[in-house]
């Protein structure tokens, strides 16, 4: 290769990594990486992980034991996974989850969607329960 060709090269590569980073992953992409990493955390027991998910206005006015009531539920959860994310503008996407559970006194198996609403605050998604 000569001088010429060597510098081609680089000027593409140098091309190829810049346009890489003005198209950054597609927002829902980003929402469900999320929205997986809390179900996740809820499936595995963490609720603390899971409350950190919750959006910074929502975690400000309600502390973790009075939000822990609210999702007593999920520790019957069994598996949950992100379905689908439809984003409605540059800051809102709905979430849907897919939640298979087993109610305890009975041993019955369901699964059923979630539609959970994520935000976009500070640079980062946040769950926003409703």
């Amino acid at each position: 290769m000569n001088k010429f060709s060597n510098i081609l090269v680089i000027w593409f590569l140098f091309l190829a990594i810049g346009c890489s980073a003005l198209n950054p992953k597609p927002k829902e992409d980003r929402v469900a990486a999320r929205a997986q990493e809390r179900l996740d955390a809820l499936v595995g027991g963490d609720f603390e992980e899971a409350y950190a998910y919750l959006s910074p206005g929502y975690r400000g006015s309600v502390p973790f034991h009075a939000y822990r009531p609210k999702i007593a539920g999920a520790s019957n959860w069994l598996e949950a996974a992100v379905d689908d994310v439809s984003c409605e503008s540059e800051e809102s996407c709905v979430v849907t989850t897919k939640v298979t559970y087993q109610m305890q006194r009975i041993k019955l198996k369901n699964t059923r969607p979630f539609k959970e609403k994520w935000i976009y605050i500070g640079g980062e998604w946040w769950y926003y329960p409703q």
